[in-house]
């Protein structure tokens, strides 16, 4: 246990320190924190990754070594550029926070204190038990820790296992999820059930904090409160699969690239853009149809290029950031044979019935309530009102936001689910199952965008000008 407690220590100082040096003070210290596992865990198997790749035996002592390197040549780089500030808040900074703490966002933060500490000790709790873990993740990361190697696992053996090369196998699963898991099995954990626990309680803190600087803290509470108590969030929260871990960070990213380029900014904030390609490169590396996600914030920053608020070398500067180490990893997979039948279909198709199917099968689960709870429909509602106000201001630059974060993905994701062959299951269940739990990425996105949208904005700075 003390090892553990160490290795997570060690993980979130140096994703506190990678954040801090890319972040270019751009961060407050509730978004560094709330950043600092799941960054610090993205370092940790991209170290795994980066011995696989080199054919080297999987050791943790050499992950350790790379997260000191990383930590102290991040203090070097802090200290020489006199970013490095090590001061406790004053008696006046405490004074100012607790004069910001009203009754509404004390209930909302009790609320979320009491539910995700049940939650927590839930995941705990209960051993791994879905089929997608027991089948994939969770076992696959206990045989990396117990054979200390990904590309020569005795399960990717054709002599093992004859159908490893048909399609749909684990062999070609996105690797992040099952090399964090084999980091707790390797420290001695009985269960991987601590990563999916800690990614969920350190998203809770950062998606407050991201919230916080733009509607102000009863409005960031509340939409924290809101994603916590979302129906499928917290139901798969607790699980050794990749749903909820893919969705914090394909929706972090999209959303620290959507606050980057902020209109009401003259120019990009560069130090939030290469945070969103960190976590957008997360999201790749925890499913792979997470490539929709970077396509659509790809379009999205084409914007300011034009407009001359973004440098074209600082959008290819994020692109590189995401698609280097995934163009190196297939690379491995594909020398390593690491591969399996294709599953794309590369001709022009024309199926009515298939692009029907799907439509509705989104769309069943964007108005399911029992699914997502009150998320989808409130960004209707805010965008509704919000209209008058976008008019009036012609703010058009919000209601764009909301196209390119949320719409746009959606879309893709559709023609992603299209072009692809689903010879080993059926397109029912794939909408049924996979489609239902990949759009758990967009919940936060969606209430990121209703609490940013005027008509929500106006009304919880409302409420704090009450209460100050």
């Amino acid at each position: 246990m003390l090892s553990i407690i160490l290795f997570v220590i060690l993980l979130c100082l140096s994703g506190v320190t990678l954040l801090s040096v890319v972040g270019r003070a751009s961060l407050n210290r509730v978004e560094l924190v709330g950043l600092s596992f799941p960054v610090g865990m993205l370092l940790a198997v991209g170290l795994m990754m980066l011995q696989d790749l080199l054919r080297q035996r999987l050791s943790l002592v050499w992950v350790i070594v790379g997260l000191l390197l990383v930590l102290v040549a991040g203090l070097l780089i802090l200290y020489k550029s006199k970013r490095l500030t090590a001061s406790l808040p004053s008696w006046a900074t405490l004074k100012g926070w607790l004069g910001r703490i009203n009754i509404v966002w004390l209930i909302f933060f009790v609320l979320v204190v009491v539910i995700e500490v049940m939650n927590f000790r839930k995941c705990m709790f209960f051993p791994t038990f879905d089929r997608d873990s027991l089948a994939g993740f969770d076992s696959l990361g206990y045989l990396i820790a117990q054979e200390h190697t990904m590309y020569g696992l005795s399960v990717f053996s054709p002599e093992e296992n004859p159908l490893i090369h048909n399609a749909g196998s684990y062999i070609t699963y996105a690797p992040l999820v099952q090399l964090s898991y084999s980091i707790v099995y390797m420290l001695g954990a009985e269960t991987s059930k601590l990563i999916p626990g800690l990614f969920f309680l350190f998203f809770l803190i950062s998606f407050y904090g991201v919230l916080r600087d733009v509607v102000g803290s009863t409005g960031a509470i509340i939409a924290t409160f809101f994603v916590l108590i979302t129906p499928e969030m917290i139901a798969f929260s607790s699980l050794s699969a990749t749903n909820v871990i893919h969705a914090i960070y394909a929706s972090l990213g999209v959303i620290y690239a959507l606050k980057s380029c902020s209109r009401e900014k003259p120019t990009t904030d560069y130090g939030l853009l290469w945070v969103s390609g960190l976590l957008l490169l997360g999201s790749i590396l925890t499913r792979y149809d997470g490539i929709v996600f970077p396509m659509a914030m790809g379009l999205y920053l084409l914007y300011p290029v034009f407009a001359k608020r973004l440098k074209w070398w600082h959008l290819i500067g994020w692109g590189m950031i995401i698609l280097l180490p995934m163009c190196c990893w297939f690379l491995h997979q594909k020398w390593t044979g690491m591969t399996s039948e294709s599953i794309v279909i590369t001709s022009l198709l024309r199926d009515g019935d298939k692009a029907n199917l799907i439509a509705k099968g989104l769309w069943g689960h964007l108005t399911n309530t029992q699914l997502y709870g009150w998320s989808f429909l409130l960004l209707l509602i805010s965008l509704l009102a919000s209209l008058p106000v976008m008019i009036k201001r012609k703010r058009w630059g919000r209601l764009g936001q909301v196209a390119m974060a949320f719409v746009l993905p959606l879309l893709l994701y559709g023609l992603l689910l299209y072009h692809i062959n689903y010879s080993w299951d059926s397109i029912d269940n794939v909408i049924a199952y996979s489609a239902k739990r990949y759009l758990f990425c967009f919940v936060p996105i969606a209430l990121f965008c209703t609490f940013t949208l005027d008509a929500f904005y106006l009304a919880f700075r409302k409420v704090e000008s009450w209460f100050s």
